[in-house]
């Protein structure tokens, strides 16, 4: 019976350790995944997997399958809750699969809220399926509108031309803005080339104060039916003025004109009070349109090309009823019979300018100048090669006289020029090659409250000095 008892004993061990074996613990059932291996048969496995088009199962590392597990037993098969945990990447065996999922959140408290489960409806939604819900910002308000059109306006004068242009093109309220009047009283379009009917449409805009020097100006002035110009606003419906513009100072010295723009640009201007034309080609028609002008106080014809006997008598016809003041003709080649003619009928004159007319000026034409225009106050003789002592006796007679320019005069002797002591209202004397540095300084010495010699060129009814500073006559024409 021994032997019997024995044998028993060992088969109820077998099936104890096998029933263990069979029947493991519930909790490592719930949270560990058991591995299977192939001891034997290693390369008809791997084969079998090659025919089906599979690949082996690959269980993660050891540390990736503990973390794993802690993930399961804390919320097992939910994931949910996984996308919420912080950012780290975790390899999860889930339903016989190896998924990645990166959770987002990086700080320690976001982790304690994922362990410890979803709190809202929102926060178990999934991150990547959310719906963005749109905030509805504030629209920013526009300062602009809340400003008067005249402090906008303030601001803009101190913008150039050409960016006045490129903000009319922002909206319709600046456009309104851009086309007023008050920015467009200065324009300075020196050494520009102007296409047909481009000055037309700036001036139309209420420019006053227009410099054009050294400038080409095509014909026509002024074409509604041409095309829109990038740098030139659209034409206003109506004129305020009388005439077509409402220029006062126009300063074209040494522009060219095409064809019969410049006597458009005349016509059009009956408010015109100073001209200079200087080095500019002139017509009979030009010179009448100038006579035309009833405003006009300042014209500048020095070197002016194309200037007849018959223009001149136009002017001087129209001048009798001008209110002119200064006039500059020097070098146009007058005859002494026009030139005695003009002096008689401009007896407002203040300023004038008879320098370079070498052979027609003479003692008489002095003589009649102090009789016709006792008020003279500039006067510039120079390179008068004709005149004498007689023509200096002449000019004492003039009480208000201030500037005085007798340069080149040279029939006239020194001696006679201790002759300006007597004129007490003289400021600044010219007579350049008359005297040499040691006169000149005997001279100062004599009129210690004259000043001799102190610029070479007139300024008799010229826009600008020697230095162009922005201004014409004294008025601002340059932003």
């Amino acid at each position: 019976m021994a032997p019997v008892r024995r044998k028993n004993r060992k088969r109820s061990a077998a099936r104890t350790k096998g029933g263990s074996q069979k029947h493991p613990n519930k909790d490592v059932v719930g949270t560990e995944i058991s591995k299977i291996t192939c001891s034997s048969g290693r390369s008809k496995v791997d084969l079998t997997y090659k025919e089906l088009g599979v690949a082996e199962l690959q269980w993660p590392a050891a540390d990736e399958r503990e973390l794993s597990q802690e993930i399961m037993r804390v919320n097992p098969l939910n994931r949910q809750s996984i996308l919420q945990a912080p950012c780290q990447k975790f390899v999860v065996s889930h339903w016989g699969k190896t998924s990645s999922l990166v959770a987002t959140g990086s700080s320690s408290t976001d982790s304690k809220a994922w362990k410890s489960g979803p709190k809202s409806k929102e926060s178990t939604a999934c991150v990547h399926k959310r719906k963005r819900t749109g905030v509805k910002e504030k629209p920013t308000p526009n300062y602009w509108m809340m400003l008067s059109d005249e402090i906008i306006l303030s601001i803009f004068q101190f913008l150039p031309k050409k960016t006045i242009v490129r903000c009319a093109r922002v909206c319709k309220h600046w456009q309104r803005l851009m086309y007023d009047e008050s920015l467009w009283h200065r324009v300075d379009m020196t050494k520009s080339n102007l296409l047909p009917g481009l000055l037309g449409k700036v001036l139309k805009r209420g420019t006053r104060v227009l410099r054009i020097a050294h400038a080409k100006v095509a014909s026509p002035l002024c074409d509604d039916n041409a095309p829109f110009f990038l740098d030139v606003v659209p034409l206003s419906p109506k004129s305020p003025s009388k005439s077509l513009f409402n220029l006062r100072l126009l300063d074209a010295t040494s522009c060219s004109f095409q064809e019969d723009t410049l006597l458009c640009l005349l016509m059009q201007s009956k408010q015109l009070t100073h001209i200079s034309l200087e080095s500019c080609k002139v017509s009979t028609a030009i010179l009448k349109a100038v006579s035309e002008l009833r405003n006009l106080e300042v014209l500048n014809l020095a070197m002016c090309t194309g200037v007849t006997i018959t223009g001149i008598c136009s002017l001087v016809k129209g001048g009798k009823n001008s209110r002119l003041k200064q006039l500059n003709l020097a070098w146009t080649n007058l005859t002494k019979a026009t030139m005695m003619q003009l002096i008689k009928n401009l007896p407002q004159l203040q300023q004038l300018n008879l320098s370079g007319c070498r052979e027609t000026l003479t003692d008489d034409c002095i003589k009649q100048l102090v009789k016709s225009c006792p008020q003279l106050t500039h006067l510039d003789v120079s390179d008068g090669v004709m005149l004498t002592t007689q023509s200096l006796e002449a000019i004492l007679k003039l009480k208000n006289l201030v500037w005085l320019g007798v340069s080149r005069c040279y029939s006239i002797p020194p001696v006679s020029f201790s002759l300006f002591t007597k004129i007490k209202s003289l400021k600044t004397l010219q007579l350049f090659g008359l005297l040499n540095t040691e006169g000149v300084e005997l001279l100062k010495a004599d009129l210690p409250n004259v000043n001799v010699n102190k610029s070479f060129f007139s300024t008799i009814a010229r826009p600008v000095g020697s230095v162009y500073l922005g201004m014409i006559w004294g008025v601002q024409c340059k932003d």
